[in-house]
């Protein structure tokens, strides 16, 4: 990194985000957690629940019973819980 790619408060130009990127970037709640409970594999494990539901099923009721449980686990999982670990990360750090 040249002189001119770094800012006078010490951050770094995010060309990505066209927003600076903290000098020392931030892991998040993902880099503490094993591969099944990524973002990508709950999504995945949320949808194939709902299509077999459907599938072996085609009771639609029972479907958006599944349908209802799974958003409350991905509003949980992939919203509520990484919110909550920044916030308490930014409280620690004060």
């Amino acid at each position: 990194m040249t002189r001119s790619d770094q800012r006078q408060d010490g951050e770094r130009p995010n060309p990505a985000m066209n927003k600076p990127m903290p000098a020392a970037s931030r892991d998040t709640i993902w880099d503490h957690k094993p591969w099944w409970c990524q973002p990508w594999s709950i999504l995945l494990t949320g949808s194939l629940a709902v299509a077999v539901s459907w599938i072996w099923l085609q009771l639609w009721w029972l479907t958006a019973l599944v349908s209802a449980g799974v958003l409350l686990w991905w509003g949980l999982f992939l919203v509520l819980v990484p919110r909550a670990w920044l916030a308490a990360q930014v409280a620690g750090e004060t």
